[in-house]
C-alpha cells in the first residue's frame, strides 16, 4: 500500500537521522560534559500534501496556457455576463492574461489557492468590466449579436472562438460599439439547424462538445469558446436525437454539461454507445482560467491508524457522485451536508473526485488536499475520463486508450482506487473485457463497482483480474429504497458480519447516496444532511467493525482473500 510505504520510509529516515535533528542539519546537539539539562526532542511536524508544478505531462483535456497575469472581475448581470464569459475564453486564446470571475465563497477559495501556490502569477482586480474590455480591444476581432434565452445563445457560443468575437445582446450592443467593435455576424434569429448546415460547422472541435440549456449563461461558455467547440441545447428527449447531434465527434470524445430532459441513464448510455464520456458540469464556472494552472502531480496525505484486520469486519464508506464536477466545484465544498460538515474527520471516509479535475481545475485539487484530515481519503469517480458505461463502448482499442489515460491521471493525483458505475451483467468475462484494462494499470490497485440504480446489486461479490480485485458494493445508504438501505438496517447487518480476514464476507464497501440524509427531525430522507446520516451510522457500529480508507480496504482484500 503506497501510504504505508511512505509512512514507513519517513520513520526509517527519522531513526537514521536521529530524533533531535533532521537529515542534513549540521547543528551540534551533543550534551556538554557534566550537564544535567534534559534534551527535549523536537516535535514532529504533521505530514503535508506535496505538489509538483513543473514538468512534462499529458493532460486528459485541453488546458489554457499558463498566464502571467489574472484580472478578477465581479459577476455582472446576465447580458454582460455572457459578454464577459466570451471575453474570458478569448483572453485565454489570445494572450498571456486571463480573467477570473468572482461569484461566491467557492471561487474565493480557489483564488486563495492560486495566490498561495502560483505566486509567479500576478493577480489584479479590474475596476469595471466595460472599462477593462475597452483597454483590451486588440484581443477581439469584433462581436456576434445574439438574443437571450433561446438557441441563438448556443450558436453564438459555438462561433465566438472561430470568429474571435465577443458575444453581445441588443441590451449591451451599443456599449460594445463604443469600444470601436464592429458586428461580424448576427445570429439572433439562428438556431442549431442553421449552425449544422453552415460553413462554420466543419471548423468546430471534434474531440469535445458542450450540452447546455441556453438559459444557463454563466457556465462553461468560457471553456467552450477557448476550444472552438460545438454547444447544443439539452432539450433532446431521445437517444437517437442526441446521437445525431454528436455523431461527428471522434471516438473517445468528451461532452461537458448535462441533460435533465433525457435523464441520466439515457444520456450516459447514448454517449457511451458512441465511445464517449460525459462530464456533469452544467454549473461549472471559470473553467478556462482554472485549467491554465499546471499541476504535474499531487500527493494526498491520509494517516489512519488501522489494525491488521484480525477479528474485525472491515468497512469502507464511500460518498457517491464525485464525478459531478459542477457539484464538486460548488456546493460539495461549501455545504455542511458534505465536505464542510463538522463531522468530517471524525471517521475514515472516502470522497470521489472526477478525472478531469486534475487538469481542468488544479486549484480545486490543491484546496482539497490541503484541507484533508487524517481520516479523509480520495478516490477516482466515475468509470473513465468522465461518466461513462464502459460496457457500451464498441471501439475496444479506444476504450483501452481511455483506460491508460485514467491510469495516468490517477498516478499524477495519487489515487489508487477507481470507482466504476455500469449496468452490465457482471461475470468473469465481462469484468475482464470492460474493466480489466483499468486493473492492469500500475497506478490502480483495485476497483470499486456500483451497478446503476441499485448500487449494491452484487452484494459485495469480488472479481479478480491478474491478482487485483474488483469489489462490488455490499450495502447502499439511500433513503426510500428499503429497510436494508437505512441507517439502522446497514448498522445491524455490519455488526453481525464475518470478522474472519480470509472470508470475503468480512469486507463491506458501503456506498453513501450523496442526496440522502437526515432532516431537522432526524428522519432519513431524500435531500437531508448526508454527513449527519453517516455520523449516525458510525455511532451504531460495534467495536469489531473497523472503518478504513479505500487503499487499506483494497490492501486487506488483496492480502487476505484467496484468489
Amino acid at each position: 500500500m503506497k501510504k504505508a510505504f511512505f509512512l514507513l520510509l519517513t520513520l526509517l529516515l527519522l531513526v537514521t537521522c536521529g530524533t533531535l535533528v533532521s537529515c542534513g542539519n549540521t547543528q551540534d546537539t551533543t550534551e556538554a560534559p557534566g550537564s544535567n539539562e534534559e534534551t527535549t526532542p523536537a516535535e514532529t511536524e504533521a505530514p503535508k500534501p506535496t505538489f509538483v508544478f513543473d514538468g512534462e505531462y499529458a493532460p486528459l483535456l485541453p488546458k489554457a496556457p499558463v498566464p502571467e497575469k489574472i484580472y478578477t472581475i465581479s459577476k455582472p448581470g446576465d447580458d454582460d455576463a455572457l459578454t464577459l464569459l466570451s471575453a474570458q475564453g478569448l483572453f485565454a486564446k489570445n494572450s498571456n492574461e486571463h480573467i477570473f470571475i468572482q461569484y461566491d465563497t467557492s471561487t474565493t477559495a480557489y483564488l486563495n489557492a492560486i495566490k498561495k501556490h502560483y505566486p509567479q502569477i500576478t493577480v489584479s482586480k479590474a475596476s469595471g468590466m466595460w472599462l477593462f474590455l475597452k483597454s483590451h480591444t486588440e484581443k477581439f476581432s469584433g462581436y456576434i449579436l445574439t438574443d437571450m434565452g433561446d438557441d441563438s445563445v448556443n450558436v453564438a457560443t459555438s462561433l465566438a472562438g472561430i470568429l474571435n468575437a465577443l458575444i453581445v445582446t441588443p441590451k449591451n450592443e451599443s456599449t460594445a460599439k463604443t469600444l470601436g467593435l464592429e458586428m461580424l455576424l448576427d445570429v439572433s434569429d439562428k438556431d442549431d439547424a442553421w449552425l449544422r448546415s453552415s460553413e462554420y460547422f466543419d471548423k468546430l472541435n471534434k474531440d469535445i462538445a458542450f450540452m447546455l440549456n441556453p438559459t444557463k449563461i454563466e457556465f462553461l461558455r468560457d471553456y467552450a469558446i477557448y476550444n472552438n467547440a460545438y454547444m447544443f441545447t439539452d432539450t433532446d428527449v431521445s437517444q437517437a436525437n442526441l446521437i445525431r447531434r454528436i455523431n461527428f465527434l471522434n471516438d473517445g470524445f468528451v461532452v461537458m454539461g448535462w441533460n435533465n430532459n433525457l435523464g441520466e441513464h439515457g444520456t450516459v448510455e447514448a454517449l457511451s454507445s458512441q465511445n464517449g464520456n460525459m462530464i456533469p458540469s452544467d454549473y461549472a464556472k471559470n473553467i478556462v482560467t482554472l485549467s491554465s494552472f499546471p499541476l504535474v502531480s499531487a500527493q494526498q496525505i491520509t494517516d489512519v491508524e488501522a489494525t491488521d484486520g484480525k477479528g474485525k469486519h472491515t468497512v469502507c464508506l464511500v460518498m457517491s457522485d464525485g464525478d459531478n464536477m459542477q457539484w464538486v466545484l460548488n456546493d460539495f465544498l461549501s455545504s455542511t451536508k458534505w465536505y464542510a460538515s463538522p463531522h468530517r474527520g471524525d471517521f475514515p471516509l472516502a470522497w470521489g473526485l472526477p478525472a478531469a479535475l486534475m487538469d481542468l481545475a488544479p486549484p480545486s485539487v490543491i484546496n482539497f488536499y490541503n484541507t484533508m484530515t487524517p481520516n479523509d481519503a480520495f478516490m477516482l469517480q466515475l468509470s473513465g475520463t468522465g461518466y461513462t458505461f464502459p460496457s457500451r463502448w464498441k471501439n475496444m482499442d479506444k476504450l483501452a486508450e481511455m483506460q491508460k489515460d485514467v491510469g495516468s491521471v490517477m498516478a499524477r493525483a495519487d489515487l489508487s482506487v477507481l470507482e466504476i458505475l455500469d449496468d452490465v451483467s457482471l461475470n468473469n468475462e465481462t469484468v475482464e473485457k470492460y474493466y480489466g484494462g483499468f486493473l492492469k494499470e500500475e497506478a490502480i490497485d483495485g476497483v470499486f463497482y456500483i451497478d446503476y440504480g441499485n448500487y449494491a446489486g452484487y452484494n459485495g461479490k469480488i472479481f479478480w483480474v491478474e491478482g487485483k480485485p474488483l469489489i462490488t458494493a455490499r450495502y447502499r445508504l439511500w433513503a426510500d429504497v428499503g429497510e436494508a438501505a437505512t441507517i439502522e438496517g446497514i448498522a445491524k447487518a455490519l455488526n453481525k458480519s464475518s470478522t474472519n480476514p480470509a472470508n470475503p464476507l468480512a469486507y463491506s464497501f458501503v456506498i453513501i447516496h450523496a442526496w440522502s440524509g437526515l432532516d431537522g427531525n432526524g428522519n432519513f430522507v431524500n435531500g437531508g444532511n448526508t454527513m449527519n446520516a453517516v455520523a449516525k451510522l458510525v455511532e451504531l457500529l460495534d467495536d469489531d467493525v473497523e472503518l478504513v480508507t479505500p487503499d487499506e480496504f483494497v490492501s486487506r482484500v488483496t492480502e487476505n482473500v484467496k484468489h
